[in-house]
């Protein structure tokens, strides 16, 4: 599609085109927001010059609201050319991150531990674009495993994570969705037991 658009966080639109000419050459193009089909109570019809994408703050943004694109293109010889993007319907909400669980293993030398997390995250309007989890000594912390993206959007688990018996482990899981909001979780610390109680 010569138009799309995309949303960045809660506030801004990415919008791309590719248009050409290959006769005459592209003399300008320009670029429009609106909430109906064209038109421009968001974006005027805007001069872009030569470039093929225009990040937008345009005012608040409503969740559900629907955004509209139009580009017109004139050619070198004068002609031109009306293109309407695909309406987005404006997200506002990060996804539903919940029921954090934690299980340490501790390896058989006693000084390392796997540790291996599950959450459950859902998103109603756009999709989940991807996990990232952490491991700390404090809530939110990345000291024993910095942030690192999750190969699946309910799971992940770490193996050699330095730790020793009654370390306290803080796990982090942060979930964002299509639109670029997120949402996190740091459920309450688990202990490492690495030793059989005594008698």
């Amino acid at each position: 599609a010569p138009l799309t658009l995309r949303q960045s966080g809660s506030a801004g639109i990415r919008v791309h085109w590719s248009v050409a000419d290959p006769e005459s050459g592209i003399g300008s193009v320009e670029v429009g927001l609106g909430s109906n089909p064209g038109g421009f109570q968001l974006l005027p019809l805007t001069d872009v010059g030569q470039s093929s994408s225009l990040l937008v703050f345009p005012r608040a943004l409503r969740h559900g609201e629907n955004v509209h694109a139009v580009l017109v293109a004139e050619n070198g010889a004068g002609g031109r050319s009306v293109f309407r993007g695909a309406e987005l319907i404006v997200d506002a909400t990060p996804p539903l991150l919940s029921d954090v669980q934690v299980t340490v293993l501790p390896a058989a030398a006693g000084d390392t531990c796997s540790v291996h997390a599950t959450w459950h995250v859902t998103e109603e309007e756009s999709h989940v674009q991807d996990c990232h989890w952490s491991i700390g000594r404090a809530p939110g912390g990345e000291d024993l495993l910095p942030l690192t993206r999750t190969p699946s959007l309910d799971t992940a688990t770490a193996d050699g994570v330095p730790v020793q018996h009654g370390d306290s482990l803080y796990v982090t899981v942060t979930c964002s969705n299509a639109r670029d909001l997120s949402a996190t979780v740091t459920p309450p610390a688990t202990v490492v037991v690495s030793r059989p109680p005594l008698a």
